[in-house]
C-alpha cells in the first residue's frame, strides 16, 4: 500500500525482532528488561511485547503512565523528575499499580513527603557525567538524606537508582565503552557506600547504545533502553544496530525532480520529520529508500540534505535512476522518536492505522 500523503510506516516483524534480541540480551546478563516507552508511546505495540513477556516498563509522565495502567500495565516507571504539580495524579496512579517516581533535585523532598498519599517507589535519578538533570554522584550526601528521609515515610519506598547516559550518543564506539565502563565502576562505590543506608538498592540504567552494544552491566539490575524498539539513522551511526534493524519509515510522495542537479523534492519536511540531523559533507536529515507494497529496501538511493516546513529536499545518488513526480519514496528518520512524535499515529504495511498517546486526549489541569 502506498500512501497520498506522508504517513509512517511500522513494520512489525522488525520491531518484535529488536525486542527479542534485548529481552534476550538482558536474560543472558541476568537483568530485567524495562523498556522505555517514550519512544513509540502505543499501546499496540506496547501489547506486542508485552506479549514478549515484558512486564514493566518506563515512561516520561504521569500523564503516559496513566494512558498505559488504563491498559494494564501495573509496573511503570516516570524516568523523568517528579513534578509537584502532579501529585494528586502520581497519588492516584500509587494507589492503583507499582508506580516508581524519580528525585532529580533534594528541594522536592518537602513538599513530595507532605503530599504522598499512597505507596511510591522512589528512585534517585543520578548523574554520571551527564549533567542533564539528578543528583550528581559525587554528591553523596544528599543521596544519603533522601534514603533516610523516604525510608522514614509511611508511604514512600526507596528503591535504587536511575541513571541514563546521555553521554554516549557519539560515533566512537571506543569512547561509547569508556565512558559505559567508567559508569559501572561509579556505580558500583556508589552502590557500596549507599548499602549502609538500604541494603536492597536497585540501578535501573537505560540508553540504547551502551543497552545494544555492551555485555558489562556489574551491579545494574534492570536494562531501560527505549529507542531499540524502532532504532533510527542515529543509533545506526552509534553501531547500535544494522540498517535493517530500523523498524520505522516515513512514506513520502515525490513532487518534484531536477535532472541537472539530480535534486528531488518530496512531500515530507520538518514537520513530519521533524529536525535531527547527522552532520557530515552533506548534512543528513534522513536516508530515502525505495518502497513497495509489502516493505521499504535497505539500499540507500538519496539523502535529505535540507528540510523547510513541507519540503524535504533530496540529492539522488548518481548510480540510481531518478524517480518520478507522484512516485512514493521512504525516509528513514534521523531520530525515530521525534519523527514518530510529530507524525502522530503508524501505519502497517496493509492499511491498518496504529494510534499513539496524545497528552491532550487526557485533558490538561490547572490552579
Amino acid at each position: 500500500m502506498k500512501f497520498d500523503y506522508p504517513a509512517l510506516l511500522v513494520d512489525k516483524e522488525k520491531v518484535i525482532n529488536n525486542v527479542k534480541r534485548m529481552k534476550q540480551k538482558a536474560s543472558n546478563l541476568k537483568k530485567d528488561l524495562r523498556p522505555h516507552f517514550k519512544t513509540h508511546q502505543s499501546v499496540e505495540i506496547g501489547d506486542w511485547i508485552r506479549e514478549l513477556g515484558v512486564n514493566k516498563i518506563a515512561v516520561s509522565s504521569p500523564q503516559m503512565a496513566e494512558y498505559f495502567a488504563r491498559y494494564g500495565w501495573k509496573d511503570i516507571l516516570i524516568a523523568f523528575p517528579v513534578n509537584l504539580r502532579e501529585m494528586k495524579l502520581i497519588n492516584d496512579l500509587g494507589s492503583r499499580i507499582r508506580l516508581g517516581i524519580c528525585i532529580s533535585d533534594i528541594k522536592v523532598l518537602d513538599q513530595l513527603m507532605e503530599e504522598a498519599k499512597s505507596e511510591i517507589d522512589v528512585w534517585i535519578e543520578t548523574d554520571i557525567n551527564y549533567y542533564r538533570s539528578g543528583i550528581d554522584y559525587k554528591n553523596k550526601d544528599q543521596a544519603i538524606e533522601v534514603i533516610k528521609r523516604v525510608n522514614e515515610h509511611r508511604y514512600l519506598n526507596f528503591k535504587g537508582l536511575m541513571i541514563h547516559k546521555g553521554d554516549l550518543y557519539i560515533n566512537d564506539v571506543d569512547q561509547q565503552e569508556k565512558k559505559h565502563i567508567e559508569a559501572i565502576k561509579i556505580i558500583k562505590e556508589l552502590k557500596s557506600i549507599l548499602r549502609q543506608y538500604s541494603e536492597d538498592i536497585k540501578v535501573s540504567y537505560g540508553d540504547t547504545p551502551s543497552c545494544s552494544s555492551f555485555d558489562y552491566f556489574e551491579e545494574v539490575d534492570e536494562l531501560r533502553p527505549g529507542n531499540f524498539v524502532f532504532y533510527d539513522l542515529m543509533q545506526h551511526t552509534y553501531e547500535a544496530c544494522k540498517l535493517n534493524d530500523i523498524a520505522i519509515c516515513l512514506s513520502s510522495p515525490v513532487v518534484a525532480v531536477y535532472e541537472d542537479s539530480r535534486r528531488v523534492i518530496s512531500y515530507g519536511g520538518a514537520v513530519h520529520l521533524a529536525k535531527d540531523y547527522l552532520p557530515g559533507d552533506e548534512d543528513c536529515y534522513g536516508k530515502v529508500v525505495k518502497i513497495n507494497d509489502s516493505n521499504w529496501d535497505v539500499d540507500i538511493v538519496g539523502n535529505v540534505y535540507k528540510l523547510s516546513q513541507e519540503h524535504g529536499v533530496i540529492r539522488w545518488a548518481e548510480e540510481h535512476d531518478l524517480p518520478s513526480p507522484g512516485d512514493v519514496i521512504g525516509i528513514l528518520p534521523v531520530h525515530s522518536c521525534h519523527t514518530a512524535s510529530a507524525m502522530g499515529c503508524y501505519y502497517e504495511f496493509n492499511g491498518g492505522r496504529i494510534e499513539r498517546f496524545n497528552v491532550s486526549d487526557l485533558g490538561h489541569y490547572y490552579n
